[in-house]
């Protein structure tokens, strides 16, 4: 998740600690690389995304289990 918060600088959510964009390169980006291209896993991931409903989107259980769960451990 993020937002744009008092800062001008956009940040994001991972748990309940406020990150930087450096932050996520850190913690995601570059783990994510050591596999496959970034870009490549974003869009994969966008695209499975949009598959689901808004109402399943918004809803934090129904995320989990029906989007999270099933492809945790192989997207």
């Amino acid at each position: 998740m993020y937002y744009r918060g008092k800062v001008e600088q956009l940040l994001y959510i991972i748990g309940d600690k406020s990150q930087t964009p450096e932050d996520y390169d850190k913690e995601i980006k570059n783990k994510i690389e050591l596999v496959i291209p970034y870009d490549k896993a974003r869009d994969a991931a966008v695209k499975y995304i949009s598959s689901f409903p808004k109402s399943i989107l918004e809803n934090q259980r129904l995320f989990y289990e029906k989007i999270y769960v099933p492809v945790r451990d192989h997207f």
